[in-house]
């Protein structure tokens, strides 16, 4: 059908190939996408979501310029292939799988276009001093992720409460990693988002990890 090899690592051009077949199967056979378990398809769907995709960030033959170019488009290929595999027309998920994997890849994109970002930032280069600003987008983008995915974690009848309490340990995970990156007022806009989640869920699991990051988040982790 068009599909790029998934044996390779991909790359942008490749995310572009993967979507207009995507497209194709969406309008004939919604339900034929490739799926995380399935014996003959999910070898492929783990391409969407491998994190090796990224490896080229650690190629030091690639400029952080072209880097950044690369890692904005990444930005946006998490956001179609969550909304590919979104079915708006319902409350309940026929890849709600599928889509925890694509919220934790795109979480983890975020994370490194945060990493390359601060290198830019701090970076004496000359020739990168008009996107050192772009530290401040990268953080909206981040809050913004973490906004989107506690949206998620309270829908406990979309997904599997092993998913979502995976999907919060992740979150946690990252927003501690990440702290030194985070100013205090995007501190301030994430302690509300996890704070929410917290009083919603129903999960043991899921309010201690947030209540632990929120000690962290106001500094009382001490």
């Amino acid at each position: 059908m068009g599909m790029p090899d998934h044996t390779k690592l991909w790359s942008s051009q490749a995310y572009i190939q993967t979507f207009t077949v995507l497209s194709n199967i969406k309008v004939n056979n919604p339900l034929s996408f490739p799926r995380k378990n399935s014996r003959k398809s999910g070898t492929t769907f783990s391409r969407f979501v491998n994190k090796e995709n990224l490896s080229f960030l650690k190629d030091s033959t690639i400029s952080l310029k072209d880097k950044a170019f690369e890692m904005q488009f990444l930005s946006g290929v998490q956001n179609t292939l969550i909304r590919t595999y979104t079915d708006d027309f319902r409350t309940e998920q026929y890849y709600n799988e599928e889509l925890i994997e694509a919220y934790i890849f795109g979480l983890y994109v975020q994370e490194k276009m945060l990493e390359l970002a601060v290198v830019i930032m701090n970076s004496k280069d000359d020739y990168l001093s008009d996107m050192k600003g772009g530290i401040q987008m990268v953080l909206n983008g981040y809050v913004q992720m973490i906004h989107s995915l506690c949206g998620e974690q309270i829908k406990s009848n979309v997904y599997n409460a092993k998913d979502l309490d995976r999907l919060s340990k992740e979150v946690g995970l990252s927003i501690t990693k990440n702290m030194k990156f985070i100013q205090p007022e995007y501190r301030q806009k994430i302690a509300p988002l996890l704070q929410n989640v917290i009083e919603k869920t129903s999960s043991g699991y899921i309010k201690k990890n947030y209540q632990e990051v929120l000690k962290t988040l106001n500094g009382t982790d001490q």
